[in-house]
């Protein structure tokens, strides 16, 4: 298995993930997981180096996280990145952030879910969650431990996208900036394409700007 650097992060994810938004079913039923085929496919793909498993509240009905919080047992929880998704068309109040997340956690029987996300924002979903209140309860999640790191799938075009980067507050610190890069080539001695990084970072920050959140970091 290859593995890539994941953000600025401490760890390398596989190159290929697992995903659970169309499991092998039974009679054409989307709920009706052929769960003891997920099992080996997951258990055989981590034994194979996976290290980064996907699915979302809705996915098969719901019970893609209960074959997968299944599936995860016997010590397959801890080998792998977990991620699953926030169904932001049924948010109606910031509580329901609480209700669906505790819910997603006892499917998926673990006690924190590493990668959280808003799913299938656009720019009217993205503004109701803001005027509920979710991020703020996200960052409650965040705090106690419940979420690992929080982000979001996206739906929409360009505009929308620039407005949810835009609209919360992640920046990076001034340490981290393109802006202070004192071109020591350092980075570039370990970029494997090659790329002249200490000429990037001045025009990264001409065209960002100080308010943006950018970091100087490897491919």
């Amino acid at each position: 298995m290859q593995y890539r650097k994941f953000g600025r992060l401490d760890w390398k994810v596989s190159a290929l993930g697992f995903g659970c938004m169309r499991l092998p079913t039974l009679g054409g039923e989307s709920a009706n997981v052929d769960e003891p085929q997920v099992t080996r496919m997951l258990h055989y793909a981590i034994d194979h180096g996976v290290n980064y498993v996907d699915t979302a509240y809705p996915y098969h009905d719901g019970n893609s996280e209960r074959v997968l919080g299944r599936a995860l047992q016997g010590g397959y929880r801890g080998k792998i990145r977990l991620a699953t998704k926030l169904p932001c068309w049924d948010v109606k109040e910031a509580g329901d952030l609480d209700r669906f997340l505790d819910e997603q956690l006892e499917r998926l029987q673990t006690g924190h879910i590493d990668f959280y996300l808003l799913h299938a924002l656009n720019g009217d979903r993205w503004q109701k969650m803001r005027d509920l209140g979710v991020p703020g309860r996200a960052e409650q999640a965040l705090a106690d431990g419940r979420i690992g790191y929080l982000g979001f799938s996206f739906h929409g075009g360009y505009e929308a996208f620039q407005e949810i980067i835009d609209g919360y507050n992640n920046r990076m610190p001034k340490e981290a900036r393109a802006s202070v890069c004192t071109q020591c080539r350092e980075c570039e001695e370990k970029c494997p394409q090659s790329i002249p990084i200490s000429e990037w970072m001045a025009v990264v920050h001409q065209v960002l700007g100080e308010g943006k959140p950018y970091v100087c970091a490897l491919p």
